[in-house]
């Protein structure tokens, strides 16, 4: 079974480095981002890209309430 792991800030300094790592290592992962073109390019077989910010707790609710 492949585990699944929510990153936040999947397109940033460390977050970016961090999903390669992740998903070399055949983890699942719901990646969000505050971009939706960044969204966009994150999107995979692996990866569930979610536009959200983390310090706006109503756009956080809404597009991770499908997880």
């Amino acid at each position: 079974m492949t585990a699944t792991v929510f990153l936040a800030g999947a397109t940033g300094a460390i977050g970016g480095p961090l999903m390669r790592l992740l998903l070399q290592r055949d983890y699942r992962i719901v990646a969000m981002t505050r971009s939706a073109s960044r969204a966009e390019a994150l999107s995979s077989e692996r990866v569930t890209p979610i536009v959200a910010d983390a310090l706006d707790r109503k756009s956080t609710r809404l597009n991770s309430s499908h997880i």
